[in-house]
């Protein structure tokens, strides 16, 4: 993750990324794995984090689009769960 700076919005330079990595030739399949499990992967966290399972860490977003019909649906989050505990997109917005 980045730093979270005036010109470095943290969330709006991941979303951005993936519309570039979209725009590039990703499948969104191939940019919801970069964005999970991958990501993980990368990190050596695939024990703990990167997809659904009994015993990893309850890290999730809930969306109201599919990020596999289109790459916008990364723009309608609804609901993040940080450690198992639901928090409304409205109470991460800069400024709460």
């Amino acid at each position: 993750p980045s730093s979270p700076t005036y010109g470095n919005i943290p969330g709006l330079n991941g979303y951005l990324e993936m519309q570039d990595l979209r725009n590039a030739g990703l499948s969104l399949p191939q940019l919801f794995k970069a964005a999970t499990i991958n990501n993980a992967r990368a990190f050596h966290l695939e024990n703990d984090l990167g997809s659904i399972e009994p015993g990893k860490v309850a890290n999730l977003v809930l969306m109201k689009e599919s990020p596999l019909l289109d790459v916008r649906a990364y723009d309608t989050v609804d609901t993040v769960w940080v450690r198992g505990q639901p928090m409304a997109r409205e109470s991460l917005a800069v400024g709460q």
